[in-house]
């Protein structure tokens, strides 16, 4: 369980800074420390682990309109979902998480309302 509320932790914290590259079936995210993201954007769950092995979570990530959607399953815990978008003609992209259900069974509705962090974009020198 403490794996599974790091992991939680680790997602709700912001970067300094967020490098994406867009593909035609995938998004790289590499944060402030080097560490990339890739989802596949093909709407498909895929198995993966998280807290070196400890917690098992089934990801997807999918376009929605001109926003990417990524959803967490967290194994036994709540379910995470990210959404990018961009705004101010594509001069800042927001990121928001939102957590539903809880651990072990679940729970029920909404938890907190969605974590949003803002980035403003930085053009190469």
């Amino acid at each position: 369980m403490q794996a599974t509320a790091n992991y939680l932790s680790s997602l709700m914290e912001p970067t300094k800074r967020l490098t994406i590259v867009v593909r035609q079936m995938s998004v790289a995210l590499t944060d402030a420390d080097g560490r990339t993201v890739t989802l596949q954007t093909n709407n498909k769950s895929i198995d993966e682990r998280a807290e070196n092995g400890l917690v098992k979570r089934k990801r997807k990530a999918k376009w929605d309109g001109a926003v990417l959607v990524s959803e967490i399953d967290i194994d036994n815990g709540p379910k995470v979902e990210r959404r990018y978008e961009l705004f101010q003609e594509g001069e800042q992209l927001r990121v928001s998480t939102t957590l539903a259900g809880g651990f072990g069974g679940r729970g029920g509705g909404r938890g907190a309302p969605p974590v949003l962090h803002v980035y403003d974009r930085q053009r190469p020198q």
